[in-house]
């Protein structure tokens, strides 16, 4: 690929937007939103090796050619020198894999990382609405339990819509990719953001920029209630603040201990 593209990922709610916002204010870079990059390729992909003309045909060199092209096709009115596609799966092995062959072999990927126990407490405040909404179809209530750790429960089940972030900690731990994964904490962006940017310069091997702390706007504008999510899932803080946020208000002791026995984040020690 011929532009300089690098990569925001993640897990929810671990400072990713802002993070996003505060790396916008450089003049050299160019985030996308959330961006349906790695969805693009990854279908494709999954396309060429299953549709079964796709197999049977001679060419399938063309459709890799095709794939790893779409980087270039997708940003090609963006100006910038650098881009930072972010897409919060990206660190999945597999997602991984899809940029280790089409886009670089050398990538460079920020990993924004947070304890479960919070994420899963700032969902619950931020979309309790949506979930009990969906429960009725979606999941089998247990009235000995409160409705935020059935919340809870649904969020951490296998194949649900945590678990593909917690894949991410797979390639974390896979020692192959310590040059292309920097961790970025969200307790240490929001107590140390100049330090916290400094070593993010310093991966991505760039002079550093002098960023505004203090005056972070938000350059992408998400409309989540689509989806039935809280309109304020993506709004962000003009400054960097310590979050109010106490696991213990949201969530039952037992509920917390399971949760913390199973985070990747303290697993892998980060």
């Amino acid at each position: 690929m011929g532009r300089d593209i690098r990569f925001l990922s993640g897990i929810h709610r671990s400072g990713n937007t802002v993070l996003a916002s505060i790396l916008n204010q450089n003049p050299n870079f160019y985030i996308e939103g959330i961006s349906p990059l790695v969805g693009l390729m990854w279908e494709t992909d999954v396309f060429k090796s299953s549709d079964e003309i796709s197999i049977i045909n001679n060419h399938q060199k063309h459709t890799e050619d095709f794939i790893s092209k779409i980087p270039e096709t997708f940003y090609s009115y963006v100006k910038e020198p650098i881009i930072i596609d972010r897409c919060k799966t990206w660190t999945t092995p597999g997602n991984l894999g899809i940029i280790k062959k089409y886009i670089t072999d050398t990538p460079k990927i920020i990993f924004t990382t947070r304890p479960l126990v919070e994420v899963i407490a700032s969902l619950i405040v931020m979309n309790k609405e949506h979930y009990l909404s969906i429960f009725p179809y979606n999941w089998n209530y247990k009235t000995y339990m409160s409705q935020n750790d059935n919340i809870a429960e649904y969020l951490l089940q296998s194949s649900g819509s945590m678990d593909t972030f917690l894949l991410s900690y797979n390639s974390l731990s896979n020692s192959d990719n310590k040059d292309y994964i920097h961790v970025v904490k969200y307790c240490d962006l929001l107590a140390d953001p100049e330090k916290t940017l400094e070593d993010i310069y310093k991966f991505f091997d760039l002079d550093l920029f002098e960023h505004d702390f203090n005056n972070i706007k938000s350059e992408d504008v998400y409309n989540d209630s689509i989806m039935g999510f809280s309109s304020d899932l993506h709004k962000i803080r003009k400054t960097i603040s310590k979050s109010n946020l106490n696991p213990e208000d949201v969530l039952s002791d037992k509920m917390i201990d399971r949760i913390n026995a199973m985070d990747p984040y303290y697993i892998l020690g980060l």
